[in-house]
């Protein structure tokens, strides 16, 4: 469980570092990402806008089967989107997402995980299980989970 969780843990907080670097990067380049799925009509295309993510599902796609492109961007009168969007049609699909969701949506879960992970390493506590271990004889086992105290070198 303790594995699953740093797993978790790290995994959120490299979602809100990468959410955070395509905010700073959509801020001076437009980039898109595009394929098609073999053997079907179907493609996606992503972009990254500023402030946003642009993702469409296109059901007659006139498109290679992969593609990448960058540049850079004049943004001129537009403006970053703070609220999401979407639209529907003709089997077409495309939702837009402000960056700033997927960082929320990955950071408060990894704030709650990294401040569990900080307050069950306090002295005088459990390391297993973050029980207070106070009034038990030195390298005494947690009674709550069975633990026992590592020695320090």
């Amino acid at each position: 469980m303790k594995r699953l969780g740093a797993i978790l843990r790290w995994t959120l907080t490299a979602g809100v570092a990468l959410s955070l670097l395509a905010f700073a990067a959509s801020a001076r380049w437009v980039a898109a990402a595009g394929w098609d799925t073999i053997g079907e009509t179907s493609g996606r295309i992503a972009w990254l806008l500023p402030g946003r993510i642009r993702l469409r599902w296109e059901s007659n796609p006139a498109r290679a089967p992969l593609f990448f492109g960058a540049y850079s961007w004049d943004r001129g009168d537009e403006q970053f989107l703070w609220w999401g969007s979407y639209q529907m049609g003709d089997g077409d699909f495309e939702l837009e997402l402000p960056l700033w969701m997927p960082a929320v949506a990955c950071a408060l879960p990894a704030t709650v995980l990294w401040v569990r992970r900080v307050r069950s390493r306090r002295a005088g506590h459990c390391t297993g299980c973050g029980y207070s271990l106070d009034g038990l004889r030195s390298g005494a086992a947690c009674p709550e989970c069975g633990a026992t105290p590592t020695p320090s070198p």
